[in-house]
């Protein structure tokens, strides 16, 4: 037996070793993979609620305004639509955010990852 031969059959029996190994780290990579982006996307949903609760405070702010007080209800129309802005802004962000980041593997990837 050459030496090329017996290399080829140490790294096939070698790698056939290392197999379930590997296995077992793609699945705890992609568990961990899962677990940031959820956390990433938790992050976003709190970044939006208190958007949400912005434009909320700005509305009650308005409305309670004296409608005598033109200048003070202009500032507050302002903010309000600024919070509006605001908020529109940051929907539209986490739209993209939700389109290029998979928040969970399907199926099909998990089968390709434990074949």
């Amino acid at each position: 037996m050459s030496g090329k031969q017996l290399d080829a059959i140490v790294a096939d029996k070698v790698l056939k070793a290392l197999e379930p190994a590997s296995l077992e780290v793609s699945v705890l990579a992609a568990a961990d993979l899962e677990q940031a982006q959820q956390c990433m996307d938790d992050n976003w949903r709190q970044r939006l609620e208190r958007t949400r609760f912005a434009v909320d405070r700005a509305r009650r702010q308005y409305d309670a305004v004296e409608p005598e007080n033109r200048l003070v209800a202009r500032e507050l129309e302002r903010q309000w639509n600024k919070a509006l802005q605001d908020a529109e802004a940051l929907e539209q962000e986490y739209a993209r955010f939700r389109q290029t980041n998979v928040t969970e593997l399907s199926d099909d990837q998990r089968a390709m990852i434990q074949s």
